[in-house]
């Protein structure tokens, strides 16, 4: 896969680290149990079952889509973050 795996733990680790986040999930008192990336199956927009984000049994697990439909980059920050607060 290109960009590596290594490049999306990262990118986890960044959104976890967020400061916005941090104070979004401290004033509602949200916490998440563990964060995944979720397999890019399907185009965005297009396939009747593409999703961004899953969040499992209320923060127990939420999976972000980190990669583009093409597998050949990342989406943009700002949109996987939109995507982790919804969750």
């Amino acid at each position: 896969m290109n960009p590596p795996p290594s490049e999306a733990l990262k990118r986890m680790h960044i959104l976890a680290c967020d400061p916005g986040i941090i104070a979004i999930m401290n004033k509602h008192r949200w916490r998440v149990g563990i964060m995944t990336e979720m397999a890019p199956v399907g185009y965005v927009g297009v396939s009747p079952k593409c999703i961004l984000g899953f969040n499992k049994n209320m923060g127990e697990e939420i999976s972000l889509r980190l990669r583009t439909d093409d597998l050949k980059g990342f989406r943009k920050y700002e949109s996987i973050k939109k995507t982790l607060l919804h969750e």
